[in-house]
């Protein structure tokens, strides 16, 4: 939804994109589907296609002549791209995207590039896991993640003791790193062109809540040295000029007590990581994303602001379905909510609060304060 709101932004500046036409495709019902209904816009159309179907997905993009294919979610078949014969149009390629999609892959492609990882091991399935235990080849406590289909807080789990793995959801393909004892989590957004021009986001701190969910973000971060943010840039830069990588990539990272830095995952797509920088730079990883789409210049980035922070703002347990936002106790001019026109579940990402400010620390609980005044309720009907 954000990447629309940016090409239109783009649209705005540059006149001559509007005959350049950009079809959404997604599920019916979706936060792109409700902002092209809502702009009637006529070169923004939406399509419904199920982006996981392989069929489904090759049949809806050769009936299309696109300029190139982006994402706002990785879960998307790329077996379908390739059945197309225009695979070039992705521009993070489907090899990229298919090894990002599977968590063992990645970590296997870090091992090999020696990146900086948690040490891990690979396992078919919880049968496989339980006997790595019983033999001594593995040790508890350690994490388990879900190679596929992990994301927002899904698909990891803390394994203590035999309790917790009997609990176990994911039951094929677990991939199980190290416990890392660990200080910060940060996150960096790299964007690189054709032409092999690059441009990074400085990197944020990321505090998440009990369900392994991004709650807050700060940048730049807190209590961290200039050498451990050099480094997590650098890695992120090495990243993506490594996998030679047109578009977009969030790379999160690790930063244990002992002040080593292990990168943890990455994503090919914007990302909640980045969300600030609607406000917090002069272009947005959102814009910058467009700019590759549309081959357009990468914009060289200056944040507007010393700090910057967010706070997300997740569907309620009161009820179910259209939802709307309530910021009548929201007082302040520093502020910008976003509300991706998403209908309300427990948990769910329904928007963010972006504060601006000249001091991370104070930044940082300002937001959490003003995010918690922020309230979500039913939408109300509209009345003719």
């Amino acid at each position: 939804m954000m990447m629309l709101e940016a090409f239109i932004k783009l649209e705005t500046e540059l006149p001559s994109l509007s005959e350049q036409e950009i079809i959404v495709a997604g599920p019916e019902k979706s936060s792109a589907y409700n902002l092209c209904k809502e702009l009637g816009k006529v070169n923004l159309r939406f399509e419904q296609v199920d982006i996981n179907d392989s069929e489904a997905l090759t049949d809806f993009l050769k009936q299309q002549d696109p300029l190139s294919i982006g994402f706002e979610i990785e879960s998307v078949s790329t077996a379908g791209i390739k059945a197309t014969g225009k695979e070039n149009l992705c521009k993070v390629s489907t090899n990229i995207l298919a090894m990002i999609q599977d968590k063992g892959l990645q970590k296997q492609w870090y091992a090999q590039e020696r990146i900086s990882t948690a040490p891990f091991r690979l396992y078919k399935d919880l049968d496989e896991v339980e006997a790595a235990i019983s033999q001594g080849e593995l040790n508890l406590p350690c994490v388990a993640k879900s190679r596929t289909d992990g994301y927002d807080g899904r698909g990891v789990k803390l394994i203590r003791n035999k309790e917790d793995l009997a609990e176990l959801k994911f039951k094929t393909g677990i991939l199980i790193e190290k416990l890392i004892d660990i200080d910060k989590e940060l996150a960096v957004i790299v964007v690189r062109d054709s032409s092999g021009k690059l441009i990074s986001y400085p990197p944020v701190e990321m505090d998440f809540d009990e369900h392994n969910q991004l709650q807050a973000l700060v940048t730049p971060a807190i209590g961290v040295s200039a050498q451990v943010l050099t480094e997590v840039e650098n890695t992120a830069t090495e990243i993506a000029e490594k996998l030679e990588a047109e578009g977009i990539l969030a790379i999160e990272f690790i930063l244990s007590k002992s002040g080593k830095v292990y990168v943890n995952e990455m994503a090919p797509r914007t990302h909640n990581s980045g969300h600030h920088s609607i406000e917090a730079y002069n272009c947005s990883q959102f814009e910058q994303y467009m700019r590759v789409l549309l081959g357009l210049e990468l914009q060289e980035i200056k944040a507007q602001a010393p700090a910057a922070a967010i706070y997300n703002i997740v569907g309620v347990t009161e009820f179910e379905g259209e939802a709307e936002l309530d910021t009548s106790e929201l007082d302040t001019d520093k502020a910008f909510t976003h509300w991706y026109r998403k209908s309300n579940r427990f948990n769910r990402k329904l928007g963010h609060l972006t504060l601006l400010g000249k001091d991370s620390k104070l930044s940082l609980t300002q937001a959490k304060e003003l995010g918690t005044k922020i309230k979500i309720k039913p939408k109300s009907p509209v009345v003719s």
